[in-house]
């Protein structure tokens, strides 16, 4: 089989304590820095750094294993279907919630920041949320999360509810079936490849080009 989960998830590198660890420095510290009147570019760097130790372990735990050719080709194809998907179905879930009327925002808070920042805090952003996140994101959600939930239900259903935990704590209502696409997508390459190397790199293409098209575009 190309999916063999159950066997594929043991190992893992992250206890209940270093999850929680890594929840708080993404959820709750980086409100308390900005409390604290630091710059953006701070605001998004100190967490994950803080994060980071927390995922480390060994390329086997975290299966991590060289790349070739064929990785690339299914690095961009991963890329492309998740923008394809998104371009389809963002638009439909603007209406549906303009239908409800629910208040949403149609731009992350991160994009925001991005486009009122000077150089050195834009650096200090691409740093921490296109070489650090996507590390910290895809052990956790794509490696340790949808590990525990395979455990209690089959394969399908654990690849959904892992990608709707990844949508939902972006707490970005607009951005949510884009974000649930994101997770679905990385979550198969990385079971067919047996490699997180792939939607990590997918991952940090993915937040490199936002940003640069919102620094180029402001």
């Amino acid at each position: 089989m190309i999916f063999e989960e159950k066997v594929w998830c043991r190992d893992l590198p992250l206890s209940a304590s270093r999850v929680t660890a890594v929840f708080i420095s993404f959820f709750i510290l980086p409100s308390l820095l900005e409390k604290l009147s630091l710059s953006p570019g701070w605001c998004v760097l100190l967490p994950v750094l803080l994060a980071l130790p927390w995922c480390i372990g060994s390329a086997g735990q975290l299966g991590i294993a060289k790349t070739g050719i064929k990785d690339l080709r299914l690095i961009l194809a991963s890329y492309l279907s998740i923008v394809a998907l998104t371009v389809i179905v963002s638009p439909l879930w603007k209406l549906l919630l303009d239908f409800l009327g629910a208040e949403h925002v149609e731009q992350q808070a991160l994009v925001s920041m991005i486009a009122s920042s000077g150089t050195s805090d834009r650096i200090m952003i691409y740093i921490g949320s296109c070489l650090i996140t996507p590390v910290v994101e895809e052990v956790v959600f794509r490696r340790i999360i949808y590990g525990w939930i395979v455990d209690t239900m089959p394969m399908r259903s654990a690849v959904l509810l892992t990608s709707l935990v990844f949508a939902l704590l972006h707490f970005f209502i607009y951005g949510i079936p884009g974000v649930f696409i994101i997770g679905v997508v990385l979550q198969l390459v990385y079971l067919f490849s047996k490699n997180l190397l792939i939607p990590i790199i997918t991952h940090a293409l993915l937040n490199s080009v936002v940003l640069l098209i919102t620094i180029f575009s402001n």
